[in-house]
């Protein structure tokens, strides 16, 4: 959600998309969990959540950006 927001509500003049996807991260890491995902990969995704409300573009819901990001994280191994 953190990500979303930031990133669909344009809260900052500039780097929306780079502090969404920054936040998000820092907070899975801050809550003891492992992200995994290539800066490609994360920057393609900031592109299509960007543009999910775009016409005639790639649909990126908040459904299909919180799966990625389960499917992203994880626990650390102990």
């Amino acid at each position: 959600m953190l990500a979303y927001v930031i990133i669909q509500d344009h809260v900052f003049w500039d780097g929306n998309k780079r502090t969404g996807m920054s936040s998000m991260i820092s907070f899975i890491l801050q809550n003891g969990y492992l992200f995994e995902a290539s800066d490609e990969e994360i920057i393609e995704v900031a592109k299509l959540v960007a543009e999910e409300h775009m016409a005639n573009s790639i649909q990126f819901s908040q459904e299909e950006l919180t799966r990625w990001v389960h499917n992203h994280s994880h626990p650390p191994f102990r």
